[in-house]
């Protein structure tokens, strides 16, 4: 898996059910793969995007599905890697009540 097709991954998890457009893609990747050593062309980003989007959405099991809008992509729910992206295996700290201290009433012994 390419650096791109990790960073098209990530943000396409980040925008949910409601998915983004390739050029809001592709600006995200740029800014995630661009640096002052390794700087690429916006231009080679945005084609290297729109091809893979364009690829995976016209796959039946592609990570990626087009939305109702013009452009619009999204990840594939019925996908099994885009199922493995959105497990979220952090803890949950709502669910934990925080334990109270109970206050120590034995006598010192010293």
């Amino acid at each position: 898996m390419s650096v791109y097709e990790r960073e098209i991954l990530r943000v396409l998890e980040e925008a949910g059910k409601k998915g983004l457009k390739a050029g809001k893609i592709a600006h995200h990747v740029f800014n995630a793969c661009n640096s002052m050593f390794e700087p690429v062309d916006f231009k080679d980003v945005h084609a290297a995007v729109c091809q893979y989007l364009w690829q995976q959405s016209k796959k039946a099991g592609g990570t990626v599905m087009r939305t109702d809008g013009w452009g619009v992509y999204r990840l594939n729910p019925h996908s099994r890697q885009a199922a493995q992206l959105l497990l979220d295996f952090s803890e949950k700290e709502e669910d934990q009540q925080p334990k109270k201290v109970e206050e120590d009433h034995s006598l010192s012994l010293f």
